[in-house]
């Protein structure tokens, strides 16, 4: 049983990596912006850093696994895993006195459980958009309205009782 049948799913991981790192880019420019024109503390760069991390995980695995139907929660891992693995490369790489700690370890439990969620997400976004639309059209009105003009006879009856 092979569970990558064709290369969809590595186009995929690698989509989804590009995307996480790009919104991470993003996220992390408008940081520094806040962080250099206002009061914010240098103790928030830990937490901020992490939670921007697990967020553009999240979002790429997502985005990147939306296209392919099965195997969410591995592709998504993958996503985070390989995005979390590229990062500890660049980082020995940079700084010279790099090690492996509890942040690090927190750090990659963070990619992973985001990769895996985005994954999950990213697989059922399709069934999510045609359950909404499908709720949708059965509560609108053709006119475009929510509610009925008319009360049902139920609450027809409910008034007519008082």
């Amino acid at each position: 049983m092979e569970i990558f049948e064709n290369n969809k799913p590595i186009i995929s991981i690698i989509k989804g990596t590009a995307i996480s790192f790009l919104a991470t880019i993003i996220a992390l420019t408008v940081f520094a912006v806040l962080l250099t024109y206002t009061d914010l503390s240098e103790n928030t760069v830990k937490p901020v850093i992490i939670t921007i991390t697990g967020i553009s995980i999240l979002i790429g695995s997502s985005i990147g696994t939306r296209k392919i139907r099965k195997n969410g929660l591995i592709t998504g891992g993958i996503i985070g895993a390989l995005y979390i693995l590229i990062i500890y490369i660049i980082s020995s790489a940079i700084n010279t006195n790099f090690a492996l700690s509890l942040g690090s370890a927190i750090m990659m439990g963070i990619g992973l459980i985001g990769g895996v969620l985005g994954g999950i997400i990213g697989v059922n976004t399709k069934w999510f958009f045609w359950l909404g639309t499908v709720l949708f059209a059965k509560f609108r009105n053709g006119d475009g309205s929510f509610f009925k003009k008319e009360p049902s006879p139920f609450r027809k009856k409910l008034l007519t009782f008082s």
